[in-house]
């Protein structure tokens, strides 16, 4: 009589074995996996005034910041135009930073602005800490 099982479990035995080879393979490298370093060195790759998306940026003009302290309190305005005869509706967020760099709680989250054909809005925020130091501003498409 023939044994019918034994060519089947040499099958399942080799696929076995290959599975747990491939799973044991090293890794090209070791290391655990680094941030990359930034291709825009600083200062430019952290901007005070970020548009997010890329298509945005050719839509919107922004003028000189308006930086006050009031009662010892940062206060940051942003001019910025719609630069065509469209209706946007937006998001924008201010962020506040400490001297050190660590940014200031609470944080903002996003307000919608509505930005008529041309016209110029000056979105502003003031830090709810005295220790406010730096600020950025980011803008985004509303809903995108």
């Amino acid at each position: 009589m023939k044994n019918v099982i034994a060519p089947y479990l040499f099958t399942g035995l080799g696929i076995a074995i290959m599975t747990s080879l491939i799973g044991c393979q090293t890794s090209e490298h070791p290391y655990p996996n680094a941030g990359r370093p930034d291709p825009v060195m600083a200062p430019g790759n952290n901007p005070r005034i970020s548009v997010i998306q890329p298509e945005l940026m050719e839509l919107l003009g922004f003028d000189a910041p308006i930086i006050t302290r009031e009662s010892s309190m940062l206060r940051v305005a942003v001019p910025v135009r719609n630069l065509t005869n469209t209706r946007y509706t937006l998001d924008y967020k201010f962020t506040f930073y400490d001297e050190h760099g660590r940014e200031v709680t609470p944080a903002f989250g996003y307000q919608e602005m509505i930005l008529g054909a041309k016209e110029q809005r000056r979105p502003e925020a003031s830090a709810l800490d005295t220790s406010a130091a730096d600020w950025r501003f980011q803008i985004k498409w509303a809903n995108r």
